[in-house]
């Protein structure tokens, strides 16, 4: 502050300085101005004593003087244009200095504004955090705030004052005596950031599922998601016939099948039957449902591909065919009789039926020699 004063009072001292100075220098000029004119005026009266001696001379003289009085008068007015102009140029100079010098003295009070300011926050907040201290000393409040303890601690905060952050995850509360988590459904765990392990579900995963039939539980509300190829409240219904997939939404699409899989939806084919929609007849060699088994029957036979019972080729009988037909018997299914045969090595063929000759006989019934 007392800086400030000797800065303005110094200020105040030039521009007195400034202005005596300019004020000497008009006296100046007017001493000289009125000693000229004085001095002119000595002249005159002069020239008109001399006049009086010598008339016509002295007529030449004014005539002179009056010349020489209208150089000087344009002269004169020269000089007071030269020293107005300098005037002007000086006042102008003076009134630049003076913005300048009054620019300067307003930064300089905005710099020291700026301090005073700086320095008086500085000690506010000096001041406001001895009061915290003292009133940290003076009020320890427990779960609360406030100059009285009133105010309960914000969500997410606990302990002395409130000072302290909980860790509690998945929108658990916290106690504001100790920060231990009350976490909520479908949530375990000190900071209850462990879900429920399967089978359980509610509050601190305390309660048990009661679906069936591998269906899912949820850790909520303990409803049951069940399983493809089951339905009802704890998925223990299977889908009924024709339907398969979740909740039994989907359809079959079967031929020749006993329904589907009701997970998969996948055709059960009827014995003899195969495809994706069990519309293909089984191949050569194989039978059952979805054509799964293959034939086991010999010697040409064949299988029924319904139930894979063989069906013998001429000349054998059997379950698999292994064996041929009875003497005296031949062809399908062994159901023909063999002719009579005279000279012949035993029986006819169990396939053909023809007799077979001995050496020296011949013809269908071995009954003609040679």
């Amino acid at each position: 502050m007392k800086r400030e004063r000797g800065e303005e009072g110094r200020e105040e001292e030039r521009k007195g300085e400034e202005s005596r100075g300019e004020e000497r220098r008009g006296e100046e000029r007017s001493e000289q101005r009125r000693g000229e004119r004085e001095k002119r005026a000595e002249e005159r009266r002069e020239e008109t004593a001399e006049e009086r001696r010598e008339p016509k001379r002295g007529e030449q003289r004014r005539a002179e003087e009056r010349r020489e009085e209208g150089r000087g008068e344009s002269r004169g007015e020269d000089e007071r244009r030269r020293e107005g102009r300098r005037g002007e140029e000086e006042r102008r100079g003076e009134r630049r200095r003076e913005e300048g010098r009054g620019l300067e003295k307003k930064r300089g009070g905005e710099r020291r504004g700026e301090e005073r300011g700086v320095e008086k926050k500085r000690r506010e907040e000096g001041r406001r955090g001895e009061e915290g201290a003292a009133g940290e000393l003076s009020i320890q409040c427990v779960q609360q705030l406030g100059d009285d303890c009133s105010q309960t601690c914000y969500p997410g905060l606990y302990g002395t004052n409130c000072s302290s952050v909980c860790s509690c995850h998945n929108m658990a509360t916290c106690s504001p005596m100790d920060g231990s988590c009350i976490c909520r459904e479908g949530w375990q765990g000190v900071d209850c950031s462990i879900p429920c392990s399967s089978g359980t579900w509610g509050w601190g995963c305390n309660q048990s599922c009661q679906c069936a039939n591998g269906a899912a539980c949820d850790p909520l509300d303990g409803v049951c998601t069940c399983s493809p190829g089951w339905r009802g409240e704890r998925c223990d219904e299977p889908c009924p016939v024709g339907t398969y997939g979740m909740e039994c939404r989907e359809r079959c699409d079967c031929n020749h099948a006993d329904g589907c899989d009701a997970a998969s939806g996948q055709c059960r084919c009827l014995a003899g039957w195969t495809g994706v929609h069990c519309d293909s007849v089984c191949p050569q060699g194989f039978w059952g449902p979805n054509c799964s088994y293959t034939c086991s029957c010999q010697n040409g036979g064949s299988c029924s591909p319904e139930d894979g019972t063989c069906v013998c080729a001429p000349g054998y009988r059997g379950t698999s065919c292994k064996r041929t037909c009875s003497p005296g018997f031949y062809g399908l299914r062994c159901s023909q009789s063999c002719p009579q045969c005279v000279h012949s090595m035993g029986p006819c063929h169990h396939v053909t039926g023809h007799c077979e000759c001995l050496s020296g006989f011949f013809g269908s019934l071995c009954n003609q020699g040679k």
